[in-house]
C-alpha cells in the first residue's frame, strides 16, 4: 500500500485571457464566505465603518474597507441589488459567495459543465458555463442610481 504525503494544494483565483472585463466579472466561489468587490465605484451604498480582515486559502489576510450593496441591471432592464458585499480596496476581482446565495434561499445546481442559480420561486436567475480553467463567472452590468427627471409643483390654495 502506497503512503501519500499529506500536502495540500491551494488555488485562490487565476484569470487568463479575455473572458470578460474585470469590472463586470463576478466569480462564483463556493469557498468564499462573503461577496467581495475591489472597486468602490460599484457600490450604491457603502458603510465604511465596517472593518476587519478577510483570510484567504494561503493564510494571507487583507483589510475590509467597508460593506455595502451594488446596484446591477438585469438583462430584462430591471434593477436589483447584490447586498452584503465587502469592499476590499486591493482586490482586483469581484467574488460572489455561493454560500451567501444559499443562505438567501437561492437554489444552485452544477451539471453538464454549467452552474445554474434559481430564486425561491424557481425562476432561473442565470446559467453559467464552466470556463476552460474550470471556473464559473458572470458578467454583470453594474449600474449607478440616476435621477433622470425631477418635477416640482407648487400648489396654491386660495
Amino acid at each position: 500500500m502506497e503512503k501519500k504525503d499529506e500536502k495540500f494544494e491551494t488555488m485562490l483565483l487565476a484569470r487568463g485571457g479575455n473572458e470578460g472585463s474585470q469590472e463586470n466579472t463576478w466569480y462564483l466561489d463556493i469557498d468564499a464566505s462573503n461577496h467581495m468587490c475591489g472597486k468602490r465605484s460599484l457600490f450604491m451604498d457603502l458603510d465604511e465603518s465596517i472593518s476587519g480582515n478577510v483570510s484567504f486559502g494561503d493564510n494571507s489576510k487583507t483589510l475590509v474597507n467597508g460593506k455595502g450593496k451594488s446596484l446591477i441591471r438585469l438583462k430584462d432592464g430591471r434593477h436589483e441589488f447584490i447586498s452584503n458585499v465587502y469592499y476590499i480596496s486591493n482586490m482586483k476581482n469581484n467574488i460572489l459567495s455561493l454560500g451567501q446565495l444559499l443562505e438567501k434561499d437561492y437554489d444552485i445546481h452544477m451539471k453538464d459543465s454549467s452552474l445554474s442559480i434559481r430564486d425561491r420561486r424557481n425562476n432561473l436567475i442565470t446559467k453559467v458555463p464552466m470556463s476552460r480553467n474550470k471556473m464559473f463567472f458572470l458578467n454583470i452590468q453594474n449600474d449607478v442610481a440616476k435621477c433622470l427627471k425631477a418635477c416640482y409643483i407648487e400648489a396654491l390654495w386660495l
